[in-house]
């Protein structure tokens, strides 16, 4: 269970594949669910969930996506301590997939261990994951302008000194 919804493991019941279901009530002060399942669509790529199905079932939106193994976090704290070449393989990985999401002219604004992800049946590719308040930092034409929003988005222990104090990250 996450801030703003939960997550479920399930699975196809044509192929029996594991899936990871999401769900978020409608009448949720931010359908954050809408919002990652239209980047999840975006960036179809390497390191990128992959998107089975988005609908909606009684009160809930539900986003179905592939199933992944351990997040950053997660291993860090299962051995404790990472070697250096294991730290220098997962850093390029991490620039990698925040390069390619920065590519498609959308910034994460959550960058956080929890939201990297070893490959469940691949443990050695990283994905990102968690797009829900995601959002587009240009155009194609202009990048966004200057902004105070006077909140922070993100998790508080990660953010930036300038996201901290209320500024637009972009």
């Amino acid at each position: 269970k996450g801030s703003f919804g939960c997550v479920f493991q399930g699975s196809n019941v044509l192929d029996e594949t594991k899936v990871a279901i999401k769900f978020e009530k409608k009448n949720a002060k931010e359908n954050l669910l809408i919002v990652e399942s239209n980047f999840l669509s975006l960036l179809k790529g390497f390191g990128v969930p992959e998107i089975r199905s988005f609908g909606y079932h009684a009160n809930y939106y539900v986003l179905v996506e592939e199933l992944l193994g351990s997040n950053l976090m997660q291993i860090k704290r299962a051995i404790q301590t990472f070697t250096i070449k294991e730290i220098a393989m997962i850093a390029i990985q991490i620039m990698d997939r925040i390069e390619y999401v920065h590519s498609k002219n959308i910034i994460h604004r959550d960058i956080k261990p929890e939201n990297f992800v070893f490959g469940l049946n691949n443990d050695s590719i990283l994905y990102i994951i968690d797009f829900g308040i995601s959002r587009k930092y240009r155009s194609e034409r202009k990048h966004l302008k200057f902004q105070m929003l006077g909140k922070l988005f993100g998790t508080v222990r990660y953010a930036s000194y300038n996201a901290s104090r209320g500024i637009e990250q972009s």
